[in-house]
C-alpha cells in the first residue's frame, strides 16, 4: 500500500469565494477536481505538480469523475485546471502548477517536523553520552570496589566477631586481654559494640581504637611483677649433729703432733 502524507485542510474551505465560485462553474466535480490536484501536489518533490504529469492527472480526474458524469458532460478537465489557475487557486509557472497555500502550510509543518527529528536526534546523543560516561564510572567504581570487597573479605576472615559489630584478630585479643584484663576488656568491646550499631561509624581497626579508649580514659597498664625464687634459710643442726661435730674436731686435735 502506497505511503499516505499528511496535509492540514480548513473543514470551512467550501465557503472560500474562489472555491464557490469554481463549484458554480463546474458544480461538485470542480471541487472534487480541485482537491484531488492538491493532494497529488502534496506528493510531489516541492510539493509542485509536473506539466509533464497533465494526461496522468486527466485520467485520475476522469476515473473519480465517473459518478458525476452527468454533470460534467462536454466539460474539458483541461477547462477546469485553467478555471483553477484563473481563479488563482492554484499558480503556474515554467516547472508546473502549484498552490501557495499548500506550500505555506506543509513548510510550517516540514519545519516543526525538522525541529522535533533534530531535538530527538540531540536527546539521543546526550543520553547515549551520559549512558557512556555512566558506565565508564561504574566500571571504575566496580573495579575499585572489588579490590575494596576482596581486602574487606579477608580482614573478615582473620578477624573474629564480638557480638554484633567488633572484629578482632586472636593476637589482637589476647594482647589486649593481657594489658586490659578481661573485665576492662569486655567493657570496651561492649561500649564500642554500641557505639558503632547506634551511630553508624566505622573503624578501620578496632584494635586501635580500644587502645584509643583506653588511654583517653587514662588507663595506665601496671608494671608486670617477676617473681623471683624464694632463697630457703639452712635447717638448724640437731644435738646429736653437734655432738659428732665435737668429737670430730677432738679428734683431730689429739692426732696432731705435740711441739
Amino acid at each position: 500500500m502506497k505511503d499516505a502524507y499528511y496535509f492540514s485542510h480548513d473543514s470551512n474551505a467550501r465557503h472560500d469565494p474562489k472555491l464557490i465560485a469554481l463549484i458554480e462553474k463546474y458544480g461538485l466535480v470542480g471541487y472534487s477536481y480541485f482537491f484531488i490536484l492538491i493532494e497529488i501536489m502534496r506528493e510531489q518533490k516541492d510539493y509542485i505538480f509536473p506539466k509533464y504529469l497533465i494526461s496522468a492527472l486527466i485520467k485520475e480526474w476522469q476515473t473519480h469523475g465517473i459518478a458525476m458524469a452527468s454533470a460534467s458532460d462536454g466539460i474539458a478537465p483541461s477547462e477546469i485546471l485553467k478555471s483553477m489557475v484563473e481563479l488563482q487557486l492554484i499558480e503556474e509557472n515554467e516547472n508546473g502548477y502549484y498552490s501557495p497555500s499548500l506550500i505555506e502550510r506543509m513548510t510550517y509543518f516540514d519545519t516543526i517536523k525538522k525541529k522535533r527529528s533534530d531535538a530527538g536526534r540531540a536527546g539521543a546523543i546526550a543520553l547515549w553520552q551520559s549512558q557512556g560516561k555512566r558506565m565508564a564510572k561504574d566500571g571504575k567504581e566496580r573495579k575499585s570496589n572489588k579490590g575494596k570487597v576482596i581486602k574487606e573479605s579477608i580482614n573478615t576472615t582473620l578477624k573474629k566477631q564480638f557480638l554484633d559489630f567488633v572484629f578482632l584478630t586472636d593476637p589482637e585479643f589476647k594482647g589486649l586481654s593481657g594489658l586490659l584484663g578481661a573485665a576492662r576488656l569486655k567493657d570496651y568491646v561492649a561500649r564500642l559494640n554500641d557505639y558503632i550499631g547506634s551511630k553508624g561509624a566505622k573503624y578501620k581497626s578496632h584494635y586501635h581504637t580500644i587502645l584509643a579508649w583506653s588511654r583517653k580514659d587514662g588507663f595506665k597498664p601496671e608494671a608486670k611483677r617477676i617473681d623471683r625464687p624464694a632463697v630457703l634459710d639452712e635447717p638448724e643442726p640437731s644435738v646429736d649433729q653437734r655432738e659428732a661435730v665435737s668429737k670430730l674436731i677432738r679428734e683431730t686435735a689429739q692426732s696432731l703432733p705435740k711441739e
